[in-house]
């Protein structure tokens, strides 16, 4: 999910820095190849900062019946 918007945000040439700065979040929490996950707080700040349905990046194994 993380990659889907990083790879949105690139798309839509949405500045990391700029978001950074804005939601108080680590750079390096932005950046593609950082391994730390985002916990669910950051996640909907970024989403909510990109007027953004989360769901909109979920990818689901399963689908209900």
């Amino acid at each position: 999910m993380k990659n889907r918007i990083l790879d949105y945000m690139e798309a839509s040439s949405i500045s990391v820095a700029e978001l950074s700065d804005s939601l108080q979040i680590e750079t390096e929490k932005l950046k593609k190849g950082n391994k730390a996950d985002w916990d669910a707080q950051d996640l909907l700040k970024i989403c909510a900062y990109l007027e953004i349905d989360p769901m909109e990046f979920y990818a689901r194994k399963q689908k209900r019946k």
